[in-house]
């Protein structure tokens, strides 16, 4: 698979990074930003996340709100802003280094020469004054995963526009796609998987989980990336909802994320697709890294693949989207 300068700003042709999927579409760059872009990032990622640490007088650290968070299995930030209950973004500034100063982050996603954060829809809605102000994505959630970490199968939310950029720092990863039980033969036949007999889909292993709406939780600010699955169980609730359907606990296919790559999740992908991260210390190549589709056109340290195993190590995402309804009157708040 082809690479791009990361310091370069000329389009390229995002074809070119496109993963051939039953569902469209999912494009992986390897080597969208430098080594060097890499290091400075994750520095200034930890200097903001650890900026609410406040050191009681007996020793002990006390988590402001606005830096590292704690929730199952990762700390989180979130930049841009945090969710209403009807899932309205209430925007607040960005660090500097995602959308004004160096590396500048959004900027670079411009320069892929691709309205990533654009589709027919856009063409039915008017737009205030700036004719790409719709367009730039306004939201980022900051993972960090440690070995051992992941997260299990989600949606990201109706709350955002269809298109999610993430950006792998510092390690690699994996990405297992899930789809309902409904559509496993249908689009596991279309990748060339194993079919299924008709008649027998009760073979398919499956387990619960309620299809994204509309609707949001007061109590959550990150629409159904948590309220789905917790270590691949299904919450009680879901199960006598009439919006629960089964997935299958198989993958329909898996991706592997080199440090520093950047991956765009679109289209009926973003909306059809789950997407989880399993949780392991180390990835082995014939069991986990060759069973991924673009494992050939992959470009991983070959130094670390020690013995036919790559160990994870800590790793950084950068999960870009864009809230497409935003409470205006609170911009300047964050300006």
């Amino acid at each position: 698979m082809k690479s791009i300068q990361s310091s370069s700003s000329s389009s390229i042709d995002l074809n070119d990074f496109k993963i051939k999927t039953p569902v469209p579409e999912i494009y992986l760059i390897p080597n969208f930003i430098s080594k060097q872009e890499e290091s400075y990032l994750s520095k200034r990622i930890d200097e903001v996340g650890n900026s609410n640490a406040i050191v009681r007088p007996d020793g002990s650290l006390s988590v402001r709100a606005g830096g590292w968070q704690n929730v199952k299995s990762r700390r989180t930030m979130q930049w841009g802003g945090s969710l209403s209950s009807k899932g309205n973004l209430l925007p607040q500034k960005l660090p500097s280094f995602m959308d004004r100063d160096w590396p500048n982050v959004f900027e670079r996603l411009k320069d892929l020469g691709v309205d990533i954060f654009n589709d027919q829809r856009t063409s039915d809605k008017k737009i205030d004054n700036e004719k790409t102000s719709f367009l730039n994505p306004n939201h980022c959630l900051v993972n960090e995963y440690l070995p051992g970490h992941g997260i299990s199968p989600h949606h990201d939310g109706p709350a955002y526009f269809p298109t999610v950029a993430t950006i792998s720092l510092d390690s690699h990863t994996i990405y297992d796609f899930y789809c309902y039980a409904d559509d496993y033969i249908n689009l596991s036949n279309r990748l060339g998987g194993p079919t299924q007999a008709e008649g027998q889909d009760d073979l398919i292993p499956t387990f619960s989980i309620q299809e994204p709406t509309s609707s949001f939780s007061s109590s959550f600010s990150c629409p159904s990336e948590e309220k789905t699955l917790e270590d691949g169980q299904p919450r009680s609730k879901n199960l006598s909802n009439s919006n629960a359907r089964s997935i299958s606990s198989d993958p329909l296919f898996s991706l592997v994320l080199p440090p520093r790559s950047l991956i765009i999740i679109r289209s009926e992908c973003y909306k059809t697709l789950l997407h989880s991260i399993p949780t392991r210390t180390e990835d082995h190549l014939v069991h986990h890294l060759k069973g991924c589709l673009n494992f050939s056109d992959a470009i991983l340290d070959n130094e670390k693949l020690e013995g036919g195993v790559l160990k994870r190590e800590r790793r950084i995402s950068l999960t870009i989207r864009r809230v497409e309804r935003v409470i205006k009157a609170l911009n300047r708040f964050g300006r």
